[in-house]
């Protein structure tokens, strides 16, 4: 599928991760603020940063024909700048995603160290 248009994955991929982005990015929201009342402060920072990484992917559908066509840009370097953008999100969420985590562990033992 990459071979003859190398970015087409990103298509492929980025219409079924639409649903999923939502789901995760709203559970993610309500987690941090109730983290936030119970005590970990920028957690809710961190869920909306999570939420900006988890919709970066967004734009390449539109980057894509656009750097084809209009800058008439190999197509090496097209798919360069598109997965250096996936990349970037990904990145982005595994650092939001286990900072939250961690903000959440902390919060449970704290929780439990009150209950004891």
């Amino acid at each position: 599928f990459s071979f003859q248009r190398p970015a087409a994955d990103i298509f492929a991929v980025g219409a079924t991760q639409v649903p999923g982005s939502l789901y995760v990015s709203v559970c993610l929201l309500r987690a941090a603020f109730a983290l936030e009342a119970h005590g970990s402060p920028g957690a809710g920072t961190t869920a909306k940063w999570a939420t900006f990484y988890f919709f970066l992917n967004g734009p390449l559908a539109v980057l894509y024909p656009f750097m084809v066509t209009e800058l008439q840009l190999p197509l090496g370097v097209v798919n360069l700048v598109l997965h250096s953008n996936l990349l970037t999100a990904w990145w982005g969420q595994f650092t939001c995603l286990s900072r939250l985590v961690t903000a959440g562990q902390e919060c449970t033992a704290r929780l439990n160290a009150k209950r004891s």
